[in-house]
């Protein structure tokens, strides 16, 4: 059982990189298509934001391993439930601050 929930998270770790991969994918096949429409100074721009926003995809998947790992193997070495209370809370507020450091980039 103990295998089953690192399955489900080496799962969901894939779904994420593959929906971040066929992103990237994607917004380069549109990005070639319409830069041949386009002025080079717009394209410049567009591409910039585009960048942006795939550093800021990238990036949002390092909160969610950090939750992962901490769900996953430190709240299950603490020994009482108000342990694993303080270090569910603790991962909790790591997390989003993380998370809305890496949406600032």
């Amino acid at each position: 059982l103990r295998y089953f929930v690192y399955l489900s998270h080496a799962t969901e770790f894939t779904i994420v990189y593959l929906l971040d991969i066929a992103t990237l994918v994607h917004v380069r096949m549109v990005h070639s298509q319409n830069s041949q429409a386009i002025n080079h100074v717009t394209s410049g721009e567009t591409r910039a934001v585009e960048i942006r926003l795939l550093i800021q995809a990238f990036s949002q998947s390092f909160p969610l391993i950090l939750v992962v790992i901490s769900f996953s193997v430190l709240a299950h070495h603490s020994q009482t439930h108000f342990g694993q209370f303080v270090y569910t809370t603790l991962v909790w507020h790591m997390a989003h601050g993380v998370d809305g450091y890496c949406a600032q980039l």
